[in-house]
């Protein structure tokens, strides 16, 4: 039976700990800035300046997806490919 070595999973549980502890508060960021931009764009859309607010709104939303996706990807040690 292997025997994992115990810095090995030092360094698994030093990365497992940033992730979720960064978790929180980048959850709450992405969380008030896209509901903000997307209240204030819908809101703006009647006078159509909300729609370059809206089209930047999605921009971040893939931008977060994206951060999101390389932040599992580190904790995981494994490549995370992008959806079609």
């Amino acid at each position: 039976m292997p025997v994992a070595d115990p810095r090995s999973l030092l360094a698994r549980g030093g990365r497992d700990f940033v992730y979720v502890a960064s978790g929180l508060p980048l959850g709450i960021a992405w969380l008030v800035a896209l509901v903000t931009l997307l209240a204030v764009g819908l809101s703006l859309a009647l006078i159509t300046i909300g729609i370059p607010i809206l089209a930047f709104t999605l921009l971040l939303v893939r931008l977060g997806a994206n951060a999101e996706r390389e932040r599992a990807a580190l904790a995981l040690d494994a490549p995370i490919g992008r959806p079609l």
